[in-house]
């Protein structure tokens, strides 16, 4: 589908998005198979704002770990965003431009690796649970279910603050059941001290995360068989710190009043695939300095 088609599917669910909750608007509308055994779905849930290196190297080692482990199975990926509390006005990607960035990047998906099918979709859920239980009606009921998240974001969905009264064991325990988390270690932003030693030991305490689960560091609000249903893997140090606040001051400017400059453009290079800052730069405007 082209971005164009991407944005209109977007459009027509934003006036009914209230009642329909859940949309794809490109790549395969559901996944279906006879054998639950047969498939595994793997769920990026983010903000997209824009989508970048740190979202494609999430993919492409969740994809690679999966694959190893299971070799005959097909894995599919979902690109999704919760629309309801998104900001329209934000800047400097408005939410439709987030849309058409996340066709592009499904787009870079589907070419990198083989065989591998990517869609996008929306819904209004911003709980997992809730997303969860829509994704299983409308686009993927059978098969194993594994969402890709930050590592902040599995703490936060186990941080029993969330649920009181209940325990996350309750709250969460038929959305365990049937679903996994990945993610990858992260470099520390708010550490005053980036030498290797530090980043050595900040990777090996998410490194052990699981393992604590398993050993039932967290019991009884963590349930100590989670820790199988957590991996978290080493990140490619290149893209262990990319930062979505980062990329938006740079897009910031090139959205706003600020001249153009080479400057700019490497910052974004580092961060970004040469299709998303094509991308950035034909709708703020400024002429692309890559190649066609």
């Amino acid at each position: 589908m082209t971005v164009k088609c991407c944005l209109d599917a977007y459009i027509k669910f934003d006036k009914v998005k209230e009642t329909k909750q859940f949309t794809i608007v490109d790549g395969p509308e559901r996944l279906t198979k006879t054998d639950e055994n047969d498939s595994i779905l793997l769920v990026l849930d983010s903000s997209f704002n824009p989508p970048h290196w740190g979202h494609y190297t999430l993919i492409k080692k969740s994809y690679e770990y999966y694959h190893q482990l299971y070799p005959d199975k097909e894995i599919n990926v979902l690109l999704l965003l919760s629309v309801q509390n998104a900001d329209k006005a934000a800047k400097p990607a408005s939410f439709d431009k987030r849309v058409e960035m996340m066709c592009v990047m499904g787009g870079i998906l589907t070419q990198n690796f083989d065989k591998l099918s990517c869609s996008v979709g929306l819904t209004i859920f911003g709980k997992f649970i809730d997303k969860d239980k829509i994704i299983r009606d409308r686009f993927f009921s059978d098969g194993k279910i594994i969402y890709l998240v930050g590592f902040d974001t599995i703490t936060r969905i186990f941080d029993p603050k969330y649920y009181t009264p209940e325990t996350p064991a309750i709250a969460l325990k038929e959305f365990m059941k049937q679903t996994e988390f990945c993610c990858l270690t992260r470099h520390d932003d708010e550490s005053d001290n980036d030498s290797d030693n530090d980043s050595e030991e900040t990777y090996n305490v998410q490194l052990n995360y699981s393992k604590e689960i398993s050993d039932g560091k967290y019991e009884p609000l963590v349930p100590r068989e989670w820790g199988s249903k957590v991996n978290v893997l080493l990140n490619d140090p290149k893209y262990s710190n990319v930062s979505s606040s980062a990329i938006r001051k740079v897009m910031s400017q090139l959205y706003g009043e600020l001249p153009n400059n080479e400057i700019m453009i490497d910052d974004l290079k580092e961060q970004l695939p040469n299709e998303i800052i094509k991308y950035i730069l034909r709708e703020s405007g400024v002429k692309s300095i890559f190649s066609s």
